[in-house]
């Protein structure tokens, strides 16, 4: 009696992998000959009868391959893909929203949250691409886009709009004076006006601010007297004129945040 000794099989499914969603990746190693191979899950493998097939889990997955040899018994491996979810992405202005307007000439505070990483585009009229709080300041309406990449090296986008007003002046919905520097006064955001004069009122109609310059603007206390005001909305009124001697009128709400 002549008794043959076959070769058994050889599995290895490889080492574990992390991927972003929406990725793809390959699992297991080379191709041996002779052997038969059969993966599961299958269906998000391209093709599962082969021995290093591209997988593209949608969550985290382990895939076993069943690999058999001639007469020999099944054996199989596992392999882990691990799947990381994208950044959570989001561009804002300062006030977070998803649109700012400005005047021809004026500027506004992007911020992006998310990641660890952020990339700006277009580039043009931004003070630095690569922050994650950049100053733009566009000569006309711009769509910002920003890159933010995660802890995992995964990337999503966002993007923010900013609106550029032709209009000579530009006046703010809202400001929080905080002290960090950022928005923390109320005024007209204009340079055209050689005559000016603002006004602020509470709401029971009492007169706690006046301006007669453009570049003094109310830090949210009493002119009077230099207490906090609330948060909460607040009425102003303006005159200014220009140096073609066109006179510009306007009254509104304006919101102190705190």
């Amino acid at each position: 009696i002549i008794v043959t000794m076959l070769n058994s099989a050889m599995v290895d499914a490889g080492a574990d992998v992390e991927i972003c969603w929406g990725d793809t990746v390959q699992i297991g190693l080379g191709l041996i000959e002779g052997q038969t191979y059969s993966w599961s899950p299958s269906p998000t493998l391209d093709n599962p009868s082969i021995a290093n097939p591209q997988a593209f889990p949608l969550a985290t997955t382990t895939y076993t391959v069943s690999v058999s040899f001639e007469n020999c018994p099944v054996i199989t491996d596992q392999v882990l893909a691990i799947v990381h979810a994208l950044p959570d992405a989001k561009a804002t202005d300062f006030m977070l929203q998803d649109t700012a307007a400005i005047t021809l000439g004026g500027s506004v505070q992007l911020v992006a949250t998310g990641g660890i990483q952020y990339e700006w585009a277009p580039e043009a009229g931004l003070s630095n691409p690569g922050l994650f709080n950049p100053i733009a300041t566009p000569d006309s309406t711009t769509n910002y886009v920003v890159t933010v990449t995660d802890l995992f090296g995964c990337v999503n986008t966002d993007t923010v709009r900013v609106e550029v007003d032709s209009l000579n002046f530009f006046v703010p919905t809202a400001f929080t004076p905080d002290g960090n520097g950022f928005n923390d006064a109320f005024f007209i955001r204009t340079a055209d006006f050689v005559d000016f004069e603002l006004l602020v009122f509470d709401r029971w109609g009492e007169k706690i601010f006046v301006s007669r310059t453009v570049s003094n603007g109310w830090d949210g206390t009493r002119q009077a007297d230099g207490e906090q005001m609330p948060q909460g909305a607040y009425v102003y009124s303006f005159q200014g004129t220009d140096k073609d001697g066109t006179v510009t009128t306007q009254s509104g709400i304006v919101n102190l945040i705190r």
